[in-house]
């Protein structure tokens, strides 16, 4: 996974590289040493980042110690890898520096146009060369033992470099497709260097690394809406692990407070969100107070509805918009009774019923009772991090966006 840690003003300064890889972004500014140290402690720490691409905007310019920074989130992250981007081109040679002890950690020169240059490093990494104009050189002077060689006789090909091959996309550092460049039992294959490939653009050769097949998200502003049965049903719980279930696997995700619980501002705090405007930001997913959450290009909108017995008629007016409904109730008797009197007033062919704290010796008796209501039964797992669900098994939940 590569994880772009930037400023608001470059959030999408990086976008081409979505065409190849599985990007996530988050915004920042003015950390210092112990903020930046907090925040791959409690942010980063458990994820498989890949590549950390990190803007260089978002920290304080003054008696910052980028070292520092560096070797703790190395020592946390010993197999991961780090793309800087100065924020002046006068930083430059300042990176060059404290980068110098550590392997694995790159400085891209071209502070306006970075993209080719990151795409290069990340290509260098995975041993994916890709054809670039370069500057013509002069030849060097041949050694002596060749200088009575004639020219026709030295094997001196115009083009050498290796087959270019489809990048591994990868989720959380997780191949999405099989390797196919691998070597027969360990051992080194033998390139044709002779051969001259036909050489592409680079707009050409990054859409070649664009594989549709293997693309897992096709939809645009898919609208699931999270409905409670009663208050304190885990309604927002349930559709923040959902909007992060959906991120973790490479979707383009927002999340929308429709009721006038303010949960949002609260988790907001607790989890340290990014205020920007009217809105916050948090591991690339944008988080709403009201329904104003239309963004292009977002795969999936996630819509927290609030509990039925208290927003009835909002939510009957929003029901039909919905692409996906889930019900959220309790496995209790007693709360058995609200799920009853809620599907009376929610008769929807895309209805899912999600249960939660549900025992499993009472999950068999759920489905008999309740298969004809609702296209799918899913039950809400226990997870101590909302925002960290990637490691929860949510049963049959996948079962809603198969289709996308």
């Amino acid at each position: 996974m590569l994880f772009y840690l930037t400023t608001n003003s470059n959030i999408d300064k990086l976008d081409c590289l979505e065409d190849a890889y599985i990007l996530n972004k988050e915004t920042k500014c003015d950390l210092n040493q112990e903020t930046f140290l907090k925040y791959i402690k409690k942010d980063i720490r458990n994820l498989q980042v890949d590549y950390l691409i990190i803007d260089m905007s978002i920290f304080e310019q003054e008696d910052m110690d980028i070292k520092g920074c560096l070797e703790s989130y190395l020592l946390l992250n010993p197999k991961s890898k780090v793309i800087l981007l100065p924020a002046l081109i006068e930083d430059t040679g300042e990176l060059f520096g404290a980068i110098d002890p550590f392997a694995g950690v790159y400085v891209v020169k071209d502070i306006v146009n970075p993209e080719i240059e990151v795409l290069n490093i990340l290509n260098n990494l995975e041993q994916l060369p890709i054809e670039v104009d370069i500057p013509a050189t002069e030849p060097e002077k041949l050694d002596a033992e060749y200088e009575d060689v004639p020219e026709e006789d030295i094997a001196t090909p115009d083009n050498i470099f290796l087959k270019a091959a489809s990048p591994i996309k990868v989720s959380e550092g997780q191949p999405l497709k099989n390797e196919v460049n691998e070597k027969d039992n360990h051992k080194e294959k033998k390139e044709d260097i002779t051969a001259s490939p036909e050489i592409m653009k680079l707009e050409d050769y990054i859409k070649t690394k664009k594989n549709p097949a293997s693309r897992k998200w096709n939809c645009e502003n898919i609208m699931i809406g999270f409905i409670g049965t009663e208050r304190r049903m885990g309604t927002t719980t349930a559709a923040f692990m959902l909007a992060n279930l959906l991120h973790f696997n490479g979707a383009k995700v927002t999340y929308a407070e429709v009721n006038k619980h303010n949960h949002l501002d609260i988790l907001a705090e607790q989890y340290e969100f990014v205020p920007v405007e009217e809105h916050y930001v948090k591991k690339a997913i944008t988080y709403f107070r009201d329904s104003k959450c239309i963004i292009p290009g977002t795969n999936f909108i996630v819509l927290d509805l609030g509990s039925i017995s208290e927003n009835d008629e909002k939510i009957m007016n929003l029901k039909d918009t919905m692409d996906k409904l889930i019900l959220v109730s309790g496995s209790r008797p007693y709360d058995l009774k609200s799920l009853n009197k809620a599907l009376e007033l929610i008769l929807d062919k895309n209805l899912h019923l999600a249960f939660n704290m549900a025992r499993n010796k009472d999950m068999k008796a759920l489905e008999k009772n309740y298969a004809a209501e609702a296209d799918t039964i899913s039950y809400l797992p226990y997870c101590s991090d909302i925002l960290s669900c990637d490691k929860v098994i949510w049963e049959n939940i996948e079962k809603i966006y198969k289709d996308y």
